[in-house]
């Protein structure tokens, strides 16, 4: 079997059996009985799941708790009878539910919008001497693959071993992850699966929607004790796709292939290469299963909370950053896009902008305003 401990020792979810809601819009709205829990399905190019709430006389707190069969993979939304955007507070959660309360009127009508935000997918690969006959050939997989993500539904990363991630912000956009990909100099050498795998899971743990790790390696690495404790805490779907070592020194071909069967956690699965063709059908199956559509589940239930009483709110100090909070604070904004080199009489914009910047911050703005800058548009293009 492919579960280990780890699965067997946990519940198996009762299997259910789905007919279509048509509750794709607000005005088709799913009514939700309250403390019964109502099962849906999302794929990322359908519409929202809306389901609506009652709250019944006298009831002034509504809770709502999404669950899923392996992990939180939606996300929801309150509104009011209007239309208006209601606050919900995560009160508590898990690796398979989470549950939030927002403060409601008595007799009133609540509308929760549920839908998948985009999946995460962390790429790694192993970066060591030992994998050196398949690198081409894995850099040429992630490359095939970077060119079919769709903009929208899925959130990339690329982390090498004994490297960082190649992309500071996760994107979806193709162009950026090949030309990350293209950029990356190559220089890392590892074989630290264990490690990176943990540092993977902890970059994925807070996250929203679901979340996959894809890993390239032949596991000839060293134990790493913190991984579990992370998979524990991002609960993440692992896809192991294996590869021969190279050359016989220390090497240990069962206990690799156990490593990789153990880390394909989390409803992942072990594939191992041999061929050109067995990466490409070992990547396809991993984009497919992780591609699949989202179980979940929703529960609403409500209740009388007596209010808090009368508050107060004291100023205890009016220093922010050795600035005096009492008068006016000023951001500058400043465009540092590429569109920013175009010429204005014969100047950049650029540099006609920093003039600019200059003059009112030394001449212009009074000493001991608090000021902030922001800059946009020059870490990406577009």
């Amino acid at each position: 079997s492919s579960a280990a401990v780890y699965e067997q020792s946990a519940p198996v979810p009762t299997e259910v059996v789905l007919a279509p809601a048509g509750n794709s819009s607000r005005d088709t709205a799913q009514l939700l009985p309250t403390a019964r829990a109502v099962y849906g399905r999302t794929r990322l190019e359908d519409a929202p799941r809306w389901y609506a709430v009652v709250v019944p006389d006298g009831q002034n707190t509504l809770s709502v708790e999404l669950a899923g069969p392996e992990t939180v993979a939606v996300v929801g939304a309150l509104s009011d009878d209007d239309g208006n955007p209601v606050p919900m507070r995560l009160i508590d959660s898990g690796p398979r539910h989470q549950r939030f309360e927002a403060v409601v009127e008595p007799g009133g009508v609540y509308y929760l919008e549920v839908q998948e935000p985009p999946r995460n997918v962390l790429w790694l690969w192993d970066t060591s001497a030992s994998v050196g006959a398949y690198i081409t050939i894995i850099y040429n997989a992630l490359d095939a693959f970077a060119e079919d993500v769709v903009r929208g539904r899925e959130s990339v990363n690329l982390l090498p071993f004994g490297g960082s991630e190649l992309l500071k912000d996760w994107s979806g956009e193709s162009y950026l992850i090949q030309t990350a990909l293209a950029e990356y100099g190559r220089s890392d050498n590892s074989s630290e699966a264990e490690k990176t795998l943990a540092l993977a899971a902890d970059l994925l743990a807070e996250r929203p929607g679901s979340k996959g790790i894809v890993v390239i390696t032949d596991a000839a690495t060293n134990q790493y004790n913190g991984m579990w404790d992370s998979f524990e805490a991002a609960q993440p779907r692992v896809f192991s796709l294996g590869v021969s070592s190279q050359g016989a020194f220390g090497r240990n071909p069962s206990r690799e292939q156990d490593l990789l069967e153990d880390w394909a956690a989390g409803g992942g699965v072990y594939t191992h290469l041999s061929t050109l063709g067995d990466l490409e059908r070992g990547f396809d199956r991993a984009i497919a299963l992780m591609r699949r559509p989202i179980d979940f589940s929703v529960t609403a239930d409500t209740e009388f909370r007596e209010a808090p009483g009368p508050g107060t709110l004291r100023v205890v100090s009016s220093e922010v950053g050795g600035a005096s909070a009492t008068g006016p604070a000023v951001e500058l904004i400043l465009d540092a896009s590429g569109s920013m080199l175009q010429r204005i009489e014969g100047r950049r914009r650029i540099e006609v902008a920093r003039e600019v910047l200059s003059r009112v911050v030394t001449e212009q703005l009074p000493e001991g305003t608090p000021v902030a800058l922001r800059v946009f548009g020059h870490r990406t293009p577009n």
